[in-house]
């Protein structure tokens, strides 16, 4: 959890900057830049997944679901923290809404496949920095297909720059 949180806060900005200049440079920033609202959306997420954690202990009794069940909580801490993270920046409100919709199943895939790689010795080390990355290109790809080619125009506050 808090691997995934500090990831989230402090790797995620660092990476969309990267990315957004090199690989996405054709995709126009349409959203928010703010480090407070997405500190705000990790630990919201980090605050319902230990309560929905919690409130479901019960099911480890359930044969099987022992080793399902954490896996299914970081994966949708995984989807819920990384997809804001990756689209807050490039994604309006109503376009984060709609790949959030759309794109739901594929990132709770993903979400899970990250959540098996920390299981993997050493392995589990970089699943953070790795989900932030798989993440990242997933919802911009997605972005990119959903504007269907519509290309960067330059902001105000980077013509100043």
């Amino acid at each position: 959890l808090l691997a995934v949180l500090l990831t989230g806060i402090l790797v995620m900005p660092m990476l969309l900057n990267h990315l957004g200049q090199t690989d996405y440079a054709d995709l126009a920033r349409m959203g928010d830049d703010s480090v407070i609202a997405s500190t705000w959306s990790n630990l919201w997420a980090a605050g319902l997944f230990v309560i929905g954690f919690v409130l479901t202990l019960p099911l480890w009794l359930v044969p099987g679901l022992g080793f399902f069940h954490p896996l299914f909580w970081m994966a949708w801490l995984n989807r819920r923290t990384f997809t804001y993270d990756a689209l807050s920046v490039h994604a309006t409100p109503d376009e984060l809404r709609q790949l959030r919709r759309q794109h739901g199943g594929g990132l709770l895939a993903l979400g899970g496949l990250m959540a098996m790689l920390t299981h993997v010795p050493f392995a589990g080390l970089f699943a953070p920095a790795l989900a932030a990355l798989s993440f990242t290109h997933y919802c911009l790809q997605a972005l990119r297909g959903s504007r269907q080619g519509a290309v960067a125009t330059v902001s105000p506050s980077q013509e100043k720059k």
